[in-house]
């Protein structure tokens, strides 16, 4: 007895293939993924739902550089590091930014450099305004200080 298979190959990426096994013989079936209103309706309302657009912080300067808003900044920037105290220039971020600062050289008694030269990284700092607030953050780890005392604008 001679039997007849016959299998039907679709290459479609969208067609999917349902095989029957009916008396020796492979039958495939085209079959299309359920596309009705309500399924494309709910594909999309859940990738809507999961994209949410965060507003983004604008780069900021400040907008007067007064004493007040000095020492701010300066404790800011300390509590960022784990510091005491930094020692910041007086026009910093008022003209950039962004500030980097290096960490201060380790010298003796008489001023010489104990370790030679300095190889840690340089701290990057960036100011900007987030929701109305001037917002100080450190870019490696991205923590963030709210400035109260301190105005700023846009850059």
């Amino acid at each position: 007895m001679l039997t007849t298979t016959r299998l039907l190959n679709y290459t479609t990426p969208l067609l999917l293939s349902l095989s029957l096994v009916i008396s020796g013989c492979v039958v495939s079936k085209p079959t299309t993924p359920d596309l009705t209103p309500s399924a494309k309706t709910a594909t999309t309302n859940t990738a809507a739902n999961t994209v949410i657009k965060q507003p983004q912080p604008i780069p900021a300067l400040v907008a007067k550089v007064t004493p007040q808003s000095h020492a701010e900044i300066a404790q800011a920037i300390a509590q960022l590091l784990s510091l005491k105290q930094v020692r910041i220039a007086q026009s910093a971020f008022s003209q950039h930014h962004q500030l980097t600062l290096e960490h201060a050289a380790h010298k003796d008694a008489n001023g010489n450099l104990i370790m030679g030269r300095s190889t840690a990284m340089p701290e990057q700092f960036s100011l900007f305004i987030e929701h109305g607030q001037c917002i100080l953050r450190r870019d490696i780890n991205l923590a963030q200080v709210a400035l109260v005392n301190t105005q700023c604008r846009e850059k």
